[in-house]
């Protein structure tokens, strides 16, 4: 029986998880770091929806100041390997930053949901096309303490979608598109928001992976199949965040097109030099 390699594996489901690949000195110093960043956040009131969103980018992007272990990760051999399979050579780091993110509670039946905190716990998609998140994981994540929850092989383009794709690219419409459109098109028509998908659904068409892992560990996903922030339960602690650092990156030619990117002119002369060769 062939076994596939970890490129494969994500091509196919979307998702990869490396457990606890981090070395414990290393992932000591990233955890130091992150905790020092975000004390720096705090004091110059960077956590405010108040501030201005350029002068808060530049501030969450110095977690390469504070954690440059981050960049020893993205040239793990494994790591690098996959995303240079995946991406194409050359692929770019659009945006890196720190997050901590708390439990939040679901109600489908509230007001404007869609518009509200907790739109981050229904399925949906990232609307950017071609990308992967990767994710290293500080501190335990656990089942009910809002893990990730992943909707597998729903990034994949169906047949018939590609075709309607194909068709609309003849007059114009949806050019560089590479994720399903039928889904999309009818939320549009029906004035829903397109991105979103209801969990009924979901769980009818695909099989949902919860993404617990012990710190130290690493995972990818392509932000085109749906995914969520699981909902708090009866089980959960609110009092526990879940800490990471993510860092969104995409193929270089989707590099010009990406809304939201870092520059990372506000990190030391030494760190932009050793992420230039990604940005």
């Amino acid at each position: 029986m062939l076994i596939m390699n970890n490129t494969e594996k994500l091509k196919k489901d979307g998702i990869l998880i490396f457990n606890q690949v981090i070395p414990e000195n290393s992932l000591q110093k990233l955890k130091n770091g992150f905790y020092k960043h975000d004390d720096f956040l705090k004091k110059h009131g960077l956590k405010s929806k108040e501030k201005d969103l350029i002068e808060i980018r530049l501030g969450y992007e110095k977690i390469l100041d504070f954690c440059p272990e981050i960049l020893e990760i993205i040239n793990y051999q494994e790591i690098n390997k996959i995303l240079n399979d995946y991406l194409g050579n050359n692929f770019k780091i659009i945006n890196v930053y720190p997050t901590i993110s708390f439990p939040v509670k679901l109600d489908m039946n509230e007001k404007n949901v869609y518009e509200s905190d907790s739109s981050i716990c229904i399925f949906h998609h990232d609307q950017i096309g071609k990308q992967l998140k990767l994710i290293i994981v500080l501190e335990d994540i656990e089942e009910n303490q809002n893990c990730l929850e992943y909707a597998t092989r729903s990034h994949e383009i169906k047949l018939f979608d590609r075709l309607i794709v194909k068709f609309l690219n003849i007059f114009g419409f949806y050019k560089n598109w590479n994720k399903n459109i039928i889904n999309h098109i009818y939320r549009k028509l029906i004035g829903k928001p397109f991105q979103y998908l209801e969990e009924e659904k979901i769980k009818k068409k695909y099989s949902v992976k919860q993404v617990c892992a012990k710190a130290g560990s690493i995972y990818l996903f392509n932000t085109n199949g749906y995914h969520r922030q699981k909902p708090a339960t009866e089980l959960t602690d609110f009092s526990k965040s879940r800490n990471t650092i993510f860092l969104d990156i995409v193929p270089s030619e989707s590099f010009s097109r990406a809304k939201l990117k870092m520059e990372f002119k506000s990190i030391s002369k030494d760190n932009f030099e050793k992420i230039k060769v990604f940005i």
